[in-house]
């Protein structure tokens, strides 16, 4: 019998109708209903015993909902399970379980710190994460420090942040509360070298060193947090492994200087009487043996910056346990800080103590100890934040004030050319990374123009370059555009009338003279009339529609003279000149004047500024730098301005310094800080 073909094996083409039916009621209703169930306790499978009290409920429910339920269940297989060793009561616990059958959960304010606490507990993050949001959204300052403490024994990184925030813009009022007041606190004392050693000293550093001692006591055994609030600690730097260390370690091999003081010896006397009755059984009384297990940090990070644990991003500084959160001087030399030790919150008292030269005690002149009537008189100060550094220690970079924010970028620190971009949001005073550059850039600058970010030539670290790029922030990306006809380093960077400037440099051997223009609707360089002197490491900038080129070298000497480039004449003349000669300044336009700032006059990095009055044609003083700085950039940003980075002549810098009340400081009006 001849065989014959099914339908289907006729059209194998076509497909079988296929039915699809989502009802979106019933996906509501089974949560409802599960939960009957468990209140009914129908088809119960497992009991949560919370002290006296059960909670009955379904495995796989539970286990879907919590990771940590997930586990216990999944390791030993029982009818009831005890949970009293998490350490939650049972109206949270119940809340908690009601919340996995329905997917809602309503509280009282009251409760629900209580609340984030459980679902920490249960790893219910979506909860954890809903519960913090609350918090902070109704963060107080009576309250903040509380809401900080729960926050960080259940950590989560981005609630951490977040509540640090709003401590850092209201420290000062902070200071003032019962709870910062009934805080453990850490006191200490940091003998240095010299009052220069004192005053380049990054206050926010410093602190985060202690924190970094006090972790090395701590996690090495040889002290409780609870000991170490007892005594004041005096400390000096190692230069060894560049770390903060306890003066009884302090010997005549070391430092015979400092070893002589007689404070340290009193100390040490001190101490030794009171380490043989606070030391832990078993332990040595030195610590020369006690190593840190956190990365050893460069000594230069101390006259370095960061603040508000929102430094550079290095590992250490964002562990979980250990962190400073805000940091205020309270005196000259005297610092008090809010910290994370061992994942507790404290105060971190600091003085920095300076070491006599004829082996005296030193010229600190505070008192360590902040009580409550110390920090009432907080209440005169103005609220002030630690502006943060930035990221990468930079020396010779570019920078500029780019959609109301400040974009730094390249540079070099220790020999390395940098590609890395980070950008300054005052909001948040923190440097957040963008974009890097095509090609490292050092001794190089940059200008903006419209909506680009124009980096022109520089070095590399082998070569001078020709070649530039811009960075769009349509396209957030970095693109290369025409490059100039010979390489050059150290030339000024400015825009005007539509073009980039590119002015002056060196190339090879030889100081050039070239001014050349950018024209982004061509892509084109074109060549404007040059210089009258031949100029590198000069400072550049815009002031009332004519171009400024400020001292630099000529390759012999460090110049004083000044040039002014005038777009209608076409042509380049001299000006007033400077009172001091001076190269690798930065140059900046403010309140209708022109600021010169650092440099280095061939011996030394500089902290004078002179300030250039254009309707009389003269240079005046201007308020000094708190730190020596060469090759540093200074940017205006809304009404302030800004210097940052550069070389101070012994450590590279990534700290900022803003000019207010015609004075330069590292701290800002929390309050102006948001109004940025």
């Amino acid at each position: 019998m001849e065989h014959m073909d099914s339908e289907s094996d006729l059209h194998p083409e076509e497909s079988t109708p296929q039915f699809t039916f989502v009802d979106d009621e019933a996906q509501i209703a089974f949560g409802q209903q599960l939960s009957i169930l468990r209140r009914n306790r129908e088809f119960c499978d497992v009991t949560l015993q919370v002290g006296q009290q059960e909670i009955a409920g379904h495995k796989c429910v539970l286990a879907v909902a919590s990771p940590r339920l997930f586990n216990i269940f999944s390791k030993d297989v029982q009818p009831s399970y005890e949970i009293d060793n998490l350490g939650i009561e049972y109206e949270s616990v119940e809340a908690l379980v009601e919340y996995a059958y329905t997917s809602r959960l309503t509280a009282r304010a009251e409760n629900v710190k209580t609340l984030f606490r459980a679902a920490a507990k249960f790893q219910m993050d979506r909860l954890v994460e809903a519960c913090g949001s609350f918090l902070i959204a109704h963060v107080t300052v009576q309250n903040c420090i509380g809401v900080r403490s729960i926050i960080n024994r259940e950590y989560t990184a981005k609630l951490a942040d977040r509540i640090d925030s709003y401590i850092q813009e209201h420290f000062a009022e902070v200071l003032l509360t019962p709870d910062f007041i009934a805080l453990p606190r850490i006191q200490l004392e940091v003998i240095q070298k010299s009052d220069q050693e004192a005053l380049q000293t990054n206050e926010e550093q410093l602190c985060q060193m202690a924190v970094d001692f006090l972790k090395k006591c701590i996690v090495d055994g040889e002290w409780t947090l609870d000991v170490m609030t007892e005594k004041v600690h005096l400390l000096f730097l190692k230069d060894e492994d560049n770390m903060l260390h306890d003066c009884v370690e302090l010997d005549e091999a070391q430092d015979k200087k400092l070893n002589q003081e007689t404070c340290v010896q009193d100390y040490k006397v001190l101490s030794k009487n009171k380490s043989a009755l606070q030391h832990k059984p078993g332990k040595p009384y030195s610590r020369h043996n006690s190593l840190s297990r956190n990365p050893i940090r460069a000594r230069q990070l101390l006259f370095s910056g960061n603040v508000n644990g929102q430094v550079s991003q290095n590992d250490w500084e964002y562990d979980i346990k250990w962190r400073i959160i805000c940091v205020m001087q309270t005196a000259e030399r005297t610092h008090v800080a809010l910290a994370v030790a061992d994942r507790k919150l404290i105060v971190l008292s600091v003085v920095q103590r300076v070491a006599a030269t004829n082996g005296a005690a030193g010229d600190s002149h505070h008192s360590l100890s902040l009580d409550e009537a110390d920090i009432s008189n907080m209440i005169h100060m103005r609220k002030k934040s630690p502006l943060a550094p930035m990221m990468d220690l930079r020396a010779g970079f570019g920078a500029a004030c780019f959609d109301n924010k400040i974009v730094v970028a390249g540079g070099y620190n220790r020999g390395e050319c940098l590609r890395a971009v980070e950008i300054f949001e005052s909001l948040a005073n923190k440097w957040t990374p963008a974009e890097p550059m095509l090609t490292p850039r050092a001794r190089f600058d940059i200008a903006v123009l419209n909506d680009f970010v124009f980096a022109v030539c520089g070095s590399d670290g082998t070569k001078d370059l020709q070649t530039a790029e811009c960075y769009s922030l349509e396209k957030g990306s970095w693109e290369t555009i025409a490059p100039l006809t010979s390489p050059r380093s150290s030339a000024g960077v400015c825009s005007l009338e539509e073009r980039v400037i590119c002015i002056g440099g060196w190339s090879g051997q030889t100081v050039m003279k070239n001014v050349d223009a950018y024209d982004p609707s061509t892509d084109q360089w074109l060549a404007y009339n040059g210089l009258q002197t031949s100029r590198s490491q000069a400072g550049v900038d815009v002031l009332d529609g004519r171009i400024y080129v400020v001292g630099g070298t000529d390759q012999w000497d460090r110049l004083n003279t000044v040039e002014a480039y005038d777009p209608r004449t076409d042509a380049w003349t001299f000006v007033a000149p400077l009172q001091t000669a001076r190269r690798g300044a930065a140059v900046a336009r403010y309140n209708g004047k022109l600021y010169v700032i650092g440099g280095s006059d061939g011996s030394q990095s500089l902290t004078s500024v002179e300030v250039y009055e254009p309707r009389v044609n003269r240079w005046v003083p201007g308020p000094s730098l708190g730190v020596n700085r060469a090759n540093l950039e200074a940017v205006q940003l809304k009404d302030y301005l800004f210097v940052l980075g550069g070389f101070s002549g012994k450590v590279f810098l990534s700290s900022m310094e803003v000019l207010q009340d015609n004075e330069w400081t590292e701290f800002l009006d929390c309050d102006t800080l948001r109004k940025m």
